[in-house]
């Protein structure tokens, strides 16, 4: 699992780079495992119990963590339109890249979106109050 393995290190840029290539690969090439490999013959592999959107969330993350806060940004709302139950927490961590970015009207609509989604996971919705706070204090 090679770019599991390198989110896990931590090495997040190199994670959502390895993700990006199995985004792109062909669907039919697809095989049932996950490793994504580096390997330029290799076609896309996807593991147990993860789908393209799995990915995409994981993509997302790594380029948040990376401190690529654009490319995050678009990866979190994609996935939230695919999936706006199972993803509820992509659009908090929108919210967070948009303030990362200065676009602080975005990110105030963005978390009252988050807000009323009731999917959200307890750990992320911990987080809610203090970035609205964050928000409201880069804003002025």
């Amino acid at each position: 699992m090679q770019a599991e393995a390198y989110y896990e290190k931590g090495e997040y840029l190199t994670a959502a780079g390895l993700y990006d290539q199995f985004l792109k690969t062909d669907p039919r090439k697809i095989q049932p495992r996950f490793p994504v490999g580096s390997n330029r013959n290799t076609t896309g592999i996807t593991g147990t119990g993860l789908n393209a959107k799995d990915v995409l969330y994981k993509n997302a993350e790594g380029y948040r963590l990376a401190h690529y806060m654009n490319e995050a940004l678009q990866a979190y709302g994609e996935v939230y339109k695919t999936d706006s139950v199972k993803y509820a927490d992509a659009m908090f961590w929108k919210a967070v890249c948009e303030r990362s970015l200065l676009k602080t009207n975005e990110a105030s609509v963005s978390l009252a979106n988050y807000r009323k989604n009731p999917n959200g996971t307890s750990s992320v919705k911990k987080l809610v109050d203090k970035e609205a706070a964050t928000l409201n204090y880069v804003a002025q």
